[in-house]
């Protein structure tokens, strides 16, 4: 895209050179004008829309979860906390205590229990 502005840009520059300076000025002037502003482009309703939407996980924290990956796998515990990378869950053994962290990126779904 850039190189074929260059190439533009170097075409219009001989027809200018070859013309009268003050014709020059006039058609950079009108090419200028012609040209619409880039727009930037809108960001879709629904990142937007997802941006403000409260996450639902945060409302399960403190409570007893299972939560499904997107490879199946179910971890049942406690939700101690939510980022926006993970969630942490505190998974209860009979002889000790985990503290297991998920992947945002491969939670399927989440559950209360």
């Amino acid at each position: 895209m850039r190189a074929l502005m260059v190439v533009m840009l170097a075409a219009a520059s001989m027809d200018v050179a070859a013309a009268d300076p003050s014709e020059a000025k006039i058609d950079q002037l009108m090419s200028a004008a012609a040209k619409p502003a880039a727009a930037r482009p809108a960001e879709p309703k629904a990142a937007k829309a997802k941006a403000n939407e409260p996450d639902s996980a945060t409302s399960l924290v403190g409570q007893r979860v299972a939560v499904t990956t997107r490879s199946n796998g179910l971890y049942l515990g406690t939700l101690t906390s939510v980022t926006r990378d993970a969630l942490v869950l505190a998974i209860e053994l009979p002889s000790r205590n985990l503290s297991y962290s998920v992947p945002r990126s491969s939670v399927a779904s989440i559950s209360p229990r």
